[in-house]
């Protein structure tokens, strides 16, 4: 094979993998938390590490999910054993 070959074949590659790339980019979806709330339940007492660790982080993850949605930190320490299952029974019936 000669020299032309070489960079034909090389450029009908790259043009090839150039045309997959932008139709890669052009079908992908739109983010999943893209203008949505999320509520981040903190279990603790308040005042403890955990709860202004979660507090915290409520504040700034947002920013690193994408779609950056709203984080809402909310307080539910009665009961910490069964709250997860208590909300999510009520999710479940709304």
């Amino acid at each position: 094979m000669n020299r032309d070959s070489h960079y034909r074949n090389f450029f009908v590659s790259m043009s090839l993998a150039l045309c997959c790339a932008a139709w890669a980019i052009a079908a992908e979806p739109p983010p999943f938390y893209e203008s949505k709330t999320v509520n981040m339940i903190i279990s603790t007492s308040p005042g403890g590490a955990t709860d202004a660790a979660g507090r915290l982080v409520s504040r700034y993850l947002g920013k690193y999910l994408p779609g950056h949605p709203n984080i809402i930190a909310q307080k539910y320490a009665r009961r910490r054993r069964y709250c997860c299952r208590e909300l999510s029974l009520q999710h479940r019936q709304t």
